[in-house]
């Protein structure tokens, strides 16, 4: 299994195109993870940003958890059984589909009691808590 090493890059700038906008207190750990393979930013216009001012919406972080599984797991690492059917299924981005089918697999995220994913909606501190904590169970870290 790969070791999470993510190392602090404060000499290295982002490559976004919004760099500026982004506090120097977080710079390294962005750079740590768009070097990890975590995070990419939005391709807009030719220009790849990082909207560092934005919250994550709830497919955002089921991406961010599949990519450590893949990177860091053993490409099923935590998966426990096929994702539920989701009553929003069509309301999930096309780019996040496979993503949050492998979050939900993996025990990681979980939709609603109403059967909803809601892959649009903010994704809460509970929420975030909850997901990291069982990412680093399934990564055995």
């Amino acid at each position: 299994m790969r070791r999470i090493w993510l190392v602090e890059a404060a000499s290295r700038d982002t490559n976004f195109s919004d760099e500026a906008d982004i506090p120097s207190w977080a710079k390294p750990h962005i750079v740590a993870a768009v070097e990890a393979g975590l995070i990419q930013g939005y391709e807009e216009a030719g220009t790849t940003s990082f909207k560092g001012e934005h919250t994550v919406t709830r497919a955002e972080a089921a991406v961010m958890t599949a990519r450590a599984l893949q990177i860091y797991g053993n490409g099923t690492a935590g998966l426990t059984s096929k994702a539920p059917i989701l009553e929003d299924a069509s309301d999930i981005p096309s780019w996040a589909k496979p993503s949050i089918d492998k979050a939900l697999s993996a025990g990681i995220l979980n939709g609603y009691e109403d059967g909803a994913f809601r892959a649009g909606q903010t994704t809460t501190r509970g929420e975030a808590a909850a997901m990291i904590y069982k990412l680093l169970a399934a990564l055995g870290i």
